[in-house]
């Protein structure tokens, strides 16, 4: 009995944070703790997270690691508490914890890994992690992208880049490469050329040059090549389009605990006019927002299984997105973030409007959120091995940026296919001409570091 009013709370409280978070962390808090399943710790201590109340986060995790000892979605929120409070090998020794308990995870390598090289900028250790993955016997290291290949194949090729090792560096850049995956970038073929330079191997290096800058935007590559005497090419202009000047803002990397609108303010005050409007891109407002999910925490259904088999993915496309929901861990978020019922009825339904010749019911009706998922490896490390959803409420996160700028802003979704969606905004904005200013992604979806762009109207 005590099980089944358990999943009850907890599906309760999922329905209650499509809503709102206060009314799902008011309710939590009056739950006798007994009746916690490990996703309502998990739940609740990402709740508290996103409140700014981490001490009570972490009484609640702590308690929640020694009931569920496997949970491994504690284990991630406690790690961020402990992150947010600037502790960082408290983070690192939660982690190992959670790898100590579940030995068959073999992602923990990675997590680790990535607190050792992004957070201590600790090269040995977070190498020793990567090469005991290298070395697991139970891993299938293929291109596809729910296996680790590609995440960390792109981290030892740049630390051994980083260490001047070029040696080392080729072997993974070739691994990498061999991959063709969505997430080697313009400055994985800028590198991996540098790399192949630097070994006297010069007509490689131009040849992966070359073929990042028709892969790629090229500009990065185009402007890093210069330093070995050689022209690909002017460099492409993407400062205006039709009515606008598009600038782009260079940002730090943003991640869960960055206050994100103190780094606008703080980016564009001496850039902005009257009359500018501010763009920000999905995926780096969701990450500021704490909107990701990270593989190892996600349990996936046979539901969403069984769905994500059925999302059309693009073959043949080297270096290449593919569609995020035929990953059966976007599709579980998908699942977890929209309800099962809404789920299913919105598959049902895109079922019944592909008989008929009508295409994109499906994201139609299982809502915004769900159109922004972003699937692995869609954002730049230490995101890259997760699912990135949207912005909980966009229009607030919107209104709040304007708040600090005094600029009209919107969210926007945009892509290589020249496709731009303006997500949400705020009130006194024309979605269509942002979108058309926007169709080219002059954001880029990549390393770019470039995630806010100001439009000014010629």
């Amino acid at each position: 009995m005590r099980k089944i009013l358990s999943l009850f709370i907890q599906g309760y409280a999922f329905s209650l944070l499509r809503k709102s978070e206060e009314k799902a962390i008011n309710f939590l808090g009056r739950i006798d703790h007994k009746f916690y399943t490990p996703k309502i710790y998990e739940i609740y201590g990402n709740l508290l997270i996103r409140k700014g109340d981490l001490d009570l986060g972490e009484n609640i995790l702590k308690e929640g690691v020694e009931k569920y000892k496997k949970s491994k979605g504690i284990y991630r929120a406690l790690s961020q508490i402990f992150l947010r409070k600037g502790e960082i090998d408290k983070a690192i020794e939660i982690i190992k914890l959670a790898k100590e308990n579940n030995k068959e995870t073999y992602w923990y390598n990675l997590v680790l890994g990535d607190l050792y090289y992004y957070e201590k900028k600790d090269l040995d250790n977070a190498l020793k992690e990567y090469i005991e993955l290298l070395n697991r016997k139970d891993v299938v290291f293929s291109s596809d992208v729910k296996s680790p290949a590609r995440y960390l194949y792109k981290r030892l090729s740049r630390i051994f880049y980083e260490k001047k090792d070029y040696q080392k560096a080729k072997e993974y850049y070739k691994k990498f490469y061999d991959l063709k995956p969505s997430n080697f970038y313009e400055k994985d073929f800028l590198y991996y050329g540098e790399v192949l330079y630097n070994l006297n191997e010069k007509e490689e290096a131009v040849k992966i040059w070359e073929e990042g800058t028709k892969r790629r935007r090229g500009n990065i590559i185009k402007k890093g090549v210069k330093n070995f005497g050689i022209d690909l090419g002017e460099v492409e202009k993407i400062d205006k389009k039709d009515e606008f000047t598009r600038i782009p803002v260079f940002t730090e990397l943003i991640t869960e605990r960055t206050n994100f609108f103190d780094v606008v303010k703080k980016r564009i005050e001496s850039l902005i006019r009257d009359g500018d409007i501010i763009s920000v891109a999905s995926a780096v407002a969701a990450i500021a927002d704490g909107r990701v999910f990270s593989v190892e925490t996600i349990n996936v259904s046979p539901l969403a299984n069984f769905l994500s088999k059925f999302v059309s993915r693009p073959k043949n496309n080297p270096f290449a997105t593919t569609a995020p929901l035929s990953n059966p861990y976007a599709m579980q978020i998908a699942i977890e973030e929209a309800g099962v019922l809404r789920i299913l009825f919105a598959s049902i339904m895109s079922f019944i409007g592909k008989i008929f010749g009508v295409r994109g019911l499906f994201y139609i009706i299982s809502g915004k959120v769900v159109t922004q998922i972003d699937d692995m490896p869609a954002s730049m490390p230490p995101y890259d091995y997760y699912v990135i959803s949207g912005v909980h409420n966009s229009k607030s996160f919107c209104n709040k940026i304007k708040e600090v700028t005094g600029c009209e802003t919107c969210i926007v979704d945009a892509n290589d296919l020249g496709i731009a969606w303006v997500v949400d905004s705020t009130d006194n904005m024309d979605k269509k001409e942002v979108e058309k200013a926007l169709s080219d992604n002059p954001q880029g979806n990549e390393d770019f570091q470039t995630p806010i762009i100001i439009l000014r109207k010629n």
